[in-house]
Order: C-alpha cells, then sequence, then structure tokens
C-alpha cells in the first residue's frame, strides 16, 4: 500500500485543526474518551524509554488529566511526561472509519 504524504498531512492537519477548534467548548474528559478510543495500545504492555536511558515497562491506562502518559507500573498509576513507547501495536478500526 502507498499513500501520498501530501494527501495524508493536508488530511491529517484538517482533523488536528477541527479537533483543536472544538477544544475550548469539551470538557478534558470528553476530549479523552474521543483519544482513548483511537489509543492503539490501551491496555496491553508497553515499554516507556526515558531520555535518561531507562525503560519503564507497564500497562497503558490513557492520558492523565494533566496530559501526561499513564501507566500501570506494578500495580501503581504513574503519570509521565516525556518519553518514547514501544510495544505491541494493534489495529484500530476507528483509525480509518473518520470517527
Amino acid at each position: 500500500v502507498t499513500f501520498d504524504r501530501n494527501n495524508v498531512l493536508h488530511a491529517l492537519s484538517h482533523r488536528l485543526r477541527t479537533q483543536l477548534a472544538a477544544l475550548p467548548e469539551q470538557s478534558f474528559e470528553a476530549f479523552n474518551q474521543a483519544y482513548r478510543v483511537r489509543l492503539a495500545s490501551l491496555g496491553e504492555r508497553v515499554t516507556l524509554h526515558t531520555g535518561a536511558g531507562t525503560a519503564i515497562e507497564g500497562e497503558l491506562l490513557g492520558i492523565a488529566p494533566s496530559g501526561g502518559l499513564l501507566l500501570d507500573v506494578d500495580g501503581t498509576p504513574r503519570t509521565f511526561y516525556a518519553g518514547d513507547v514501544s510495544g505491541s501495536l494493534r489495529s484500530r478500526s476507528e483509525w480509518t472509519s473518520g470517527g
């Protein structure tokens, strides 16, 4: 499958502008619920690689109201604000349905 990068960028940019414009009218919870539907690794074990070279493993719980990434690390919810996440990515049909 091939994609035209310009078309992808245009579609992504349009969708992002639409979502950003709606933020003032909706609560964080409404935004967070819409985001969770599209969060590929929600409920799965992931590894967060920090800038300090540390790898933290945990279950992806979602996004905190503060905007940080929520991971369950050894039974304790923890919030992280920086790092790269890796793990199994499963397909979400909502990505292609425009939902």
